[in-house]
């Protein structure tokens, strides 16, 4: 960009007359135009993609919190089931030892 607007500079000086002039500055700012472009293309295509990427991440977070949720549900599940007797579905042995721990150590 620094050295385009330095040969705009130059042809400016250097211009003999003004049919010149305007046909090198239509040249040149064609060039410019067409750069500008490209990079705005170029950064709305970033932006395209980091958007898409935010998306995506968002969706698997998501899926990570629905699997954490069902997760923590099953452990529940499974830790009722090993402190009741399948049975009677009355407490255990195991879960009247840490109910009496609980109010030991709140004691």
């Amino acid at each position: 960009m620094e050295q385009e607007v330095k040969r705009i500079t130059r042809h400016f000086e250097i211009a003999d007359n003004l049919e010149q002039l305007k046909s090198t500055m239509d040249q040149r700012l064609d060039f410019l135009n067409q750069h500008f472009e490209s990079y705005r293309q170029a950064d709305h295509d970033q932006f395209k993609q980091s958007q898409q990427q935010i998306q995506t991440l968002k969706q698997r977070i998501h899926l990570i919190e629905q699997e954490s949720i069902e997760l923590r549900q099953s452990a529940m599940r499974s830790r009722d089931q090993a402190l009741k007797d399948p049975l009677t579905v009355i407490w255990n042995r195991q879960a009247l030892n840490e109910l009496l721990e609980k109010e030991y150590a709140d004691w």
